[in-house]
């Protein structure tokens, strides 16, 4: 019996309907296949560390206005992740100076969308200062099955300053104000000064200073008050202090207080005047002296005159005195206490009809008529008894040369005028900022810019894991270090490019507060015609990322004033800051902090891996053999260098970070300091470290090398 033969079933042959589930079939394994290989290299590049980027400038990083003026400015920000995740957000514009949020947004956008923000910035209506501005825009992919993401924060800061002066207006009404506010610091001085002066004088009981001194309390609070407005630069605020009840009662003290000088000078020569009348009446010689009407008039009181007069006569006194003894024994007087009290009464009741003629012809209507008249008192009479055995006038010439007339100063011998200022300044007005509301003066002197505390720190990353990742990735890798800087009184000034192309010298040290920057040796500038363009360029040796590095140092010293920078580094940045540091020497750098540097480059396993994934001239340079290694080593370090250490994980057999072995970090004339920890899958110590939340430890360090309390 013959085979039936079986008949091929074609293509042709098949229904329609099985013809589309083949179709559909087909399709969804391709489009499958497709977004597993998509998926893939997504995750490939989420390992590289191709995770979320961040893009952001501001158009007009700095401002200048005058008072009242205002300037828009605009923030223009992308970000890039996995074109299949969601982003979520938080951005932050904030007024530091002030300690002001003006915006704070939380929002999801997805990869690409472009995100701009304008504000209107006013410059205070007065003063003179600056004020800083700090954007931040903070970002985490949000994880799903076709988006990889670590969920880390990733962010960008831009630091603006808003630098204003006076206006034409306010330049005059605060000149106007200082003098007038000087002027009455100096009358209230010396009013004060005065006042001390006599409180403290054994006049304090004569006169009644009660009112005079709560009037000087008062005008000094209220200068001490227009001074803080002054200093706040709220010259607006400022009334000045009505002083006139306070000269009212000054004026009326010193008033008084001349009236008593003249009436001691006035005193002085009438007794000198009456003293040589005496002299005539007992002795019969005479000295020409001045007339009651002379005095009477007379307007040049010179303490310094009368009291020459009255030792000019107490130096006649002594003569006559030794001319008069002979006399006085002569006349054997019988000394009782009731004899020499007639012969004082005596000598009293003569000096009482000397002064009669004073008084009976002083001038009525004299300039001194009145201080004279207090002057010239004249008592009743003394009775005494007579002693006609003896001549009395030897013993009444004894008695008034024995008692020698003296200067009277109480008054004049207390020295006013002396001006002690009060301590209240009003000095022309000086730039005025501020920190989160603390508010000093700003830095514009060396004796600032030269506080080894307030020196710009620059990070500077590491070896990029991946050559195709884009530079700008490297610039997160001191995120989390920074942000705990910035809780010990740092601020972040965001990223600072290899471009010195700039106009005002230290505007961003004007706050004195101390500035974290992030820097990257991955970029260089091309001056084109109209402006610079910044350029990645990441396949170059460790010498031209050390020459670029220079740049970014004097553009940091420029931009804050500062004569130093305080270089973190991480792996490879370690071994450019070192390279740096070589080449141009340590006068600009104040000291390194490195962390999983290879400090004596890279062997076995890992440099023979490193060209598959990084640039291969930058893994020629890290060899430990390389002529790089071998410049760099061959000479102690020349700046003060801290060396984080980190351990515990093996490579090759050895202790190490999970890529830099322990030996090859250690690093003689640096102070070594180690910090063991542990290698997971990818996640290796040598990238962990900087992740200080897992690794406190690591910002203790830190907080050691810049003195920093924890």
């Amino acid at each position: 019996m013959k085979k039936q033969k079986t008949k091929k079933t074609s293509w042709h042959d098949l229904p329609k309907k099985q013809k589309f589930i083949v179709v559909f079939l087909i399709s969804l394994t391709i489009i499958v296949v497709i977004l597993m290989s998509i998926r893939a290299i997504i995750f490939i590049k989420f390992l590289a560390g191709n995770d979320i980027l961040i893009k952001s400038q501001v158009d007009k990083p700095k401002i200048d206005l005058l008072n009242g003026q205002e300037e828009k400015i605009t923030f223009d920000t992308s970000i890039t992740a996995n074109p299949s995740c969601r982003i979520k957000c938080n951005f932050f514009f904030e007024d530091v100076t002030n300690n002001i949020t003006i915006e704070q947004e939380e929002f999801e956008i997805n990869s690409g969308t472009p995100i701009k923000k304008e504000y209107t910035l006013k410059a205070p209506d007065y003063g003179l200062g600056q004020i800083l501005y700090l954007a931040s825009m903070e970002c985490q992919g949000i994880k799903t099955y076709t988006c990889d993401t670590r969920n880390r924060t990733v962010n960008r800061n831009i630091l603006v300053s808003l630098n204003y002066d006076l206006n034409d207006e306010n330049i005059n009404i605060t000149n106007n104000l200082r003098d007038k506010l000087n002027v009455l610091v100096s009358r209230v001085s010396e009013i004060k000064s005065n006042v001390d002066i006599i409180n403290k004088s054994e006049f304090k009981n004569d006169v009644e200073l009660d009112n005079l001194t709560k009037e000087l309390e008062i005008a000094i609070i209220k200068l001490k008050e227009s001074e803080q407005y002054w200093k706040t630069q709220r010259y607006d605020l400022i009334v000045l202090p009505n002083i006139t009840n306070l000269e009212n009662e000054y004026n009326n003290l010193m008033l008084w207080f001349n009236e008593q000088k003249k009436k001691e000078v006035l005193e002085n020569r009438f007794n000198v005047m009456v003293e040589y009348d005496t002299l005539c009446q007992l002795t019969g010689t005479c000295y020409t002296h001045e007339t009651i009407q002379t005095l009477a008039s007379e307007t040049e009181l010179d303490i310094t005159e009368s009291c020459a007069n009255i030792d000019q006569l107490s130096q006649r006194y002594t003569d006559i005195s030794l001319q008069n003894e002979a006399n006085y024994l002569a006349e054997n007087y019988n000394l009782t206490t009731e004899f020499t009290f007639d012969i004082i009464n005596k000598l009293s009741n003569l000096k009482n009809q000397v002064k009669k003629p004073y008084l009976e012809n002083l001038p009525s209507g004299s300039i001194n008529h009145d201080l004279l008249l207090e002057i010239i008192k004249i008592t009743t009479p003394i009775e005494t008894h007579e002693y006609e055995q003896y001549n009395l006038t030897p013993a009444i010439i004894k008695e008034l040369t024995k008692n020698k007339p003296i200067c009277n100063q109480k008054y004049n011998s207390l020295l006013l005028n002396n001006t002690l200022r009060l301590d209240i300044l009003f000095e022309p007005l000086g730039l005025r900022c501020g920190y989160y509301g603390n508010y000093t003066n700003c830095c514009t002197t060396n004796d600032c810019r030269n506080d080894p505390t307030k020196y710009p720190i620059i990070f500077l990353h590491g070896h990029d894991f991946s050559k195709d990742i884009l530079a700008d990735y490297s610039l997160d890798t001191f995120r989390v270090v920074e942000k705990r800087l910035t809780e010990k009184g740092y601020l972040t000034a965001g990223v600072m490019s290899v471009s010195s192309e700039t106009e005002d010298y230290g505007i961003l040290g004007l706050t004195n507060v101390p500035l974290t920057i992030r820097g990257s040796y991955y970029f260089d500038v091309y001056k084109n015609q109209e402006d610079y363009e910044l350029l990645q360029t990441k396949s170059e040796n460790i010498d031209t990322y050390a020459v670029r590095l220079n740049d970014i140092v004097n553009n940091v010293k420029f931009n804050t004033g500062r004569p130093k920078v305080i270089i973190i580094a991480h792996s490879m940045g370690g071994l450019v800051a070192r390279r740096y540091a070589q080449i141009f020497g340590n006068d600009s750098v104040d000291k390194l902090i490195l962390i999983g540097t290879p400090n004596h480059g890279m062997n076995g396993t890992i440099i023979k891996a490193c060209p598959i994934f990084g640039e291969s001239i930058e893994c020629k340079d890290m060899d430990s053999t390389s002529l790089f290694m071998n410049k760099l080593n061959s000479e102690k370090p020349n700046v003060k260098i801290y060396n984080i250490i980190g351990t515990n994980c093996t490579t090759d057999g050895q202790p190490s970070d999970g890529i830099a072995l322990e030996s090859n970090v250690y690093l003689d004339g640096a102070e070594n300091m180690r910090i063991n920890g542990t290698c997971e899958g990818i996640k290796l110590l040598h990238n962990e470290m900087l992740n200080v939340a897992k690794y406190p430890e690591v910002m203790d360090k830190i907080y050691y090398a810049l003195n920093i309390t924890n």
